[in-house]
């Protein structure tokens, strides 16, 4: 289920120290003439680069924390028509560095005693596989998620697309950059996964302060299937939007999740409709604790991740 995302700071310009005498002379005068200077905006190959370096330990903090996440799937008929509407609600927890979502009801009624004994079971078993995964991932030097997956590097995301269209907005009253991607249907590709990232278009919304990123939008160009369908299954013009939220002042937990189109994905299933996926009631387990409820939901503006942006780049 993780669909799964970034910060950098303004560079100041230094003014050489052979102007520094009239500058104390002349504070007034300073003062206009830094007013008048346009800012300097970073390079965004270079500004994703640093959001992956500062990945590591916003990952790091994740784990300390446990929430909880409720999925509601809004099928509908091949002429578009309402077909059902469901809901799966989940709890979500680090076990020996795996993130693991435990589903605990669904549509209100919680799991009988014989399958939160298959769930326990099915996640022991994924623990155990997952962990020996990593380890041999992380033995050949690739880099590794929550999971214990392997993750596509920004370096090799830049070869198959590129970031553009740099500018300024806010997300939850914090400043942020926000960021255009389009792949390049040129790339050549090494794995299916790496299909979908090249077909991918969007906007990425990135932490000024944190350089983290903190939302998403992102279309699909075409049909996609990953392991023959059983990993991953995507319909061409499905989308998803991302939101990230703060907790603690310490780390940025998913906050929510809403696609529309065809997708299928190991956890919940597929749909064939909408999806709304929100977390919430984040607990830091290990030393203090913290909830933060439906109602504290961060609030984009300028641009809104739930919207395409402007400049948004079209398939």
């Amino acid at each position: 289920m993780n669909f799964v995302a970034n910060r950098r700071r303004i560079i100041v310009v230094m003014l050489p120290l052979r102007f520094a005498a009239l500058l104390l002379a002349l504070p007034s005068c300073a003062a206009a003439s830094q007013q008048t200077q346009p800012r300097s905006l970073p390079d965004p190959d270079k500004l994703m680069l640093q959001v992956e370096k500062n990945q590591e330990a916003f990952d790091d903090a994740r784990r300390d924390y446990t929430y909880k996440i409720k999925v509601v799937n809004q099928e509908r008929n091949k002429d578009g028509s309402a077909k059902k509407t469901t809901t799966t609600d989940a709890e979500s927890f680090t076990v020996q560095g795996i993130r693991i979502n435990r589903i605990t009801a669904k549509d209100g009624k919680p799991l009988s005693d014989n399958e939160k004994r298959k769930q326990e079971e099915s996640i022991d078993k994924l623990v155990a596989r997952q962990k020996e995964h990593r380890s041999k991932l992380q033995t050949q030097g690739k880099p590794t998620n929550a999971q214990g997956e392997e993750v596509l590097t920004v370096r090799r995301i830049l070869e198959l697309g590129t970031f553009s269209n740099l500018h300024e907005g806010t997300y939850a009253g914090r400043p942020v950059w926000i960021i255009d991607y389009a792949g390049n249907p040129q790339a050549a590709t090494r794995n299916e996964f790496e299909k979908v990232v090249r077909d991918l278009y969007g906007t990425v919304w990135i932490d000024q302060a944190d350089n983290a990123m903190v939302a998403s939008h992102g279309e699909f160009r075409k049909d996609f299937k990953i392991g023959g369908g059983l990993l991953a299954k995507i319909s061409a013009h499905s989308y998803f939007d991302f939101r990230a939220i703060k907790v603690d002042d310490a780390a940025w937990l998913p906050q929510s999740i809403d696609a529309e189109g065809s997708m299928r994905y190991l956890l919940f299933g597929g749909f064939n409709g909408t999806i709304h996926i929100e977390t919430s009631e984040y607990r830091k387990f290990r030393t203090t604790m913290r909830i933060v409820g439906v109602g504290d939901q961060a609030a984009p503006s300028d641009s809104s991740p739930t919207e395409p942006a402007p400049s948004q780049p079209q398939p």
